[in-house]
Parts: C-alpha cells; sequence; structure tokens
C-alpha cells in the first residue's frame, strides 16, 4: 500500500509534460499498481472528419482533418488507444508529393532543430491531445504539430507545449490513401496513453497543388473521403466523410 500510495503522489506532482518522464512514472506505475479499466463495449470509439477546404473540382485544395476520440461506456474515462488510421481521399483525387520540396532530414535531426530543418517543405499544422490516464494535473499532454512534406508519406513533428519535448512520425501514401501509425505511448495500462482529439490543416498543399479534388461533382453535391480507424484491441470501426462540392 505504501508503493501504491508513493507511486501515487509522485504522478501528482509532475505534470508529466516529458515523454521521457512519463515513461519513467510508467515503469513505476506498472511495476507497483494494479489498474483495471472499464471495459469497453460496442458504439462509436470516435467522431471524426476529412474535409476539402476547396469545393471546385479538379482544383487545388487543402485537407482539414478533425478527430475526437470517446470511451463509449465511459464519456470521461480515457478513449480506447488507436494504433492506426487509414485515411483514403475520394477518388480520383492526388495527392503529388513532388509538388514541394521534399524534407530530407531524419527523425533525430527533426526532433532535435525542430520543423526549421526543412522549412520549404511544410504542407500545414494542428495539434494533438493525448489522454495518459493518470490523474490530474499529468492526465492530458497537449502537441503542436507540423505537417512536411517527403517522399511517399507526411512527416507529423510533434512538439508537446509544456516541455518542447520532439516527436517525429512518418505517415505513409500509397495512391490515394494516407495512413497513420500510433506507436504505444507511456500510459496507464493496458494500452498506455490514447489520443483525445486531433486538429490537423493542411493549408500549405492548397497553394502548392499537392492535393487535387476529383474531376466531378457527383449529383449527390458532395464526394465521400472515408477513414479506418484500427485499435489497441483489434476492433475496427470506420467513419465516411463527406466533403461539399459544386
Amino acid at each position: 500500500m505504501r508503493l501504491k500510495t508513493e507511486a501515487t503522489r509522485i504522478v501528482h506532482r509532475t505534470a508529466a509534460t516529458s515523454f521521457r518522464l512519463l515513461t519513467a512514472l510508467v515503469a513505476l506505475a506498472c511495476g507497483v499498481v494494479v489498474f483495471a479499466p472499464p471495459a469497453v463495449a460496442g458504439g462509436d470509439r470516435q467522431v471524426a472528419s476529412a474535409e476539402f477546404t476547396r469545393t471546385a473540382p479538379g482544383s487545388s485544395t487543402g485537407l482539414d482533418i478533425e478527430i475526437d476520440y470517446m470511451n463509449p461506456t465511459d464519456p470521461a474515462g480515457k478513449p480506447p488507444a488507436v494504433r492506426e488510421i487509414k485515411l483514403r481521399l475520394a477518388r480520383p483525387s492526388r495527392i503529388d508529393t513532388g509538388a514541394l520540396p521534399a524534407c530530407e532530414a531524419d527523425n533525430a535531426t527533426l526532433q532535435t532543430s525542430g520543423a526549421a530543418a526543412c522549412p520549404d517543405s511544410r504542407l500545414g499544422d494542428g495539434a494533438v491531445v493525448l489522454d495518459t490516464g493518470f490523474p490530474e494535473p499529468g492526465r492530458f499532454l497537449a502537441n503542436d504539430l507540423t505537417l512536411l512534406n517527403t517522399t511517399d508519406a507526411v512527416i507529423v513533428l510533434f512538439e508537446e507545449r509544456e516541455s518542447g519535448v520532439r516527436l517525429a512520425t512518418r505517415a505513409l501514401i500509397e495512391g490515394d490513401t494516407i495512413t497513420s501509425t500510433a506507436p504505444f505511448l507511456p500510459g496507464t495500462p493496458p494500452d498506455g496513453a490514447a489520443v483525445d482529439t486531433v486538429s490537423e490543416t493542411f493549408e500549405q498543399a492548397a497553394a502548392a497543388g499537392y492535393l487535387t479534388t476529383p474531376k466531378r461533382c457527383p449529383p449527390r453535391g458532395y464526394w465521400r473521403n472515408r477513414l479506418r480507424f484500427t485499435y489497441d484491441d483489434g476492433t475496427v470501426q470506420r467513419v465516411l466523410s463527406p466533403s461539399r462540392c459544386r
């Protein structure tokens, strides 16, 4: 009991604003705390949209992505941890990674120098909030995002707001599909930290010709972008996101 009390006191004493510090806390918590999260049954685990910023067919466009993850059995609880998000744009959209200079920096350089390592490769920006599952004040970690172009991928550069710690990941592009993966992140067992909210805007992409809308607008008046979410427990959910056209 004394060990459990001490682990809780440490969690409260730190804001857990560094991934490295949080990793150490998780190692301690996993060793001395028995944690049983509520079971997550059926029901939607996310509200999501992916919409083009232009409505004209065959036009250069940006892309706005909004995702709010939730625990369908406990609105105040940590959401299930997502492991893969696959976005398939309405066909025949086009992604041209040659429209902007490719960022050649490796992840280590990006994590040291930030987006300044590739100033001409910027596609957009955004924000992500992580839910560690720990009690406050260390439960939520807010991160700013920078989206950078590279060959056959989008570099997603995270920067934790309080600590400035950076993490670089890459979302792979195959044709009209962008696949993002979320590794295990430090947080409460059994699935670690979970993504809580995501907001991304590919605003520079619109001017560069990076994204192009389909050549025709269907009679229904909107295109269909599709998102597929795969969670840590193997659950797969799909969202159809309409994007208005004219």
